[in-house]
């Protein structure tokens, strides 16, 4: 069994006296809400546990024949337990629990008979491409914007970002000399720490990413927009502006704003992809407020860049 604790001070506490580890509690000083790793420590969850961070691990480069043998049955046995258990696991990440899922069982039966909207599309039939007006609508609302600039798509976002990467890559953001796979080896800056699915996207797409450090307001924007002016081969950015994954940060007025200004200086078809997948995930009263980035972007003509 393995705990990640802030430091030897806070074993005690953290153990809570019991050396078998079976009454965890956090720790925390002050007002600081972060938790930052300095310890590692090992033991096992039997009674006669024992905190040991100077058992040395097998070096498998210098090991002798009869000792990874000996290791090799070890790990074939504890290998054929995990199968024989037969287990049926989902480990998929970021799905709700059941509890979460049953929260929304009271709007079941709620459209039985509201299938008609008020521009007479009928929702048991297919939709238009930009999706329900109602829902276009409510869409505004919640990012400061005009119905007429909302797009109800795809239930998975990650989706949209993959099909307009793909099509910005192969067949060009505004037509095809605009394609990025004609311009040589294209860059995108990577906010660090970030989300690993976008990164995915870049990898796969064969692009070269610049990563740049998250501050406590945002990204480093001098960095960016150093980056930006001076190599015309980036031709964008991820961002998660509120709550961003991992860090929970959110961006800044001054940072929304330096980026939104970013087509100014950068080079042809540089795109923001501002993936504000928790814009609506307040846990508390009085939460910090996101500026609209459509905002800036009218105020310096760089609609256009904005994703």
């Amino acid at each position: 069994m393995i705990f990640l604790v802030t430091g030897d001070c806070c074993v005690k506490k953290l153990l809570n006296g019991n050396k078998n580890f079976q009454k965890l509690k956090k720790s925390k000083t002050g007002n600081d809400k972060t938790f930052r790793i300095d310890t590692l420590w090992i033991g096992t969850d039997n009674k006669n546990a024992n905190l040991n961070q100077n058992k040395k691990a097998m070096n498998l480069e210098n090991a002798t024949k009869e000792e990874l043998q000996t290791l090799e049955q070890k790990l074939a046995e504890k290998y054929q337990k995990y199968k024989d258990a037969a287990l049926n696991l989902d480990l998929t990440r970021g799905k709700p629990g059941t509890a979460q899922l049953e929260l929304a069982d009271e709007m079941e039966g709620l459209l039985e008979d509201k299938m008609i909207l008020e521009d007479g599309t009928d929702l048991r039939n297919y939709g238009g491409l930009d999706g329900i007006p109602a829902a276009r609508k409510l869409g505004g609302e919640m990012l400061d914007l005009p119905e007429t600039e909302v797009i109800c798509g795809d239930h998975s976002s990650l989706s949209l970002m993959n099909l307009y990467m793909l099509h910005a890559f192969y067949h060009g953001s505004q037509g095809p000399n605009t394609a990025w796979a004609k311009e040589g080896e294209v860059k995108f800056l990577a906010v660090v720490p970030g989300y690993d699915r976008h990164f995915s996207i870049c990898e796969e797409l064969g692009l070269r990413m610049i990563s740049v450090e998250m501050l406590d307001e945002g990204p480093d924007m001098d960095a960016v927009e150093n980056l930006v002016r001076n190599d015309h081969m980036i031709k964008g950015m991820w961002c998660v502006p509120k709550y961003s994954n991992p860090t929970g940060n959110v961006y800044s007025e001054e940072v929304v704003e330096r980026i939104a200004a970013l087509g100014k200086i950068s080079g042809s078809n540089f795109r923001v992809m501002w993936d504000n997948a928790y814009g609506v995930h307040d846990l508390f009263e009085n939460p910090q407020h996101l500026v609209s980035v459509m905002g800036f972007c009218r105020k310096y003509g760089t609609v256009d860049n904005l994703i």
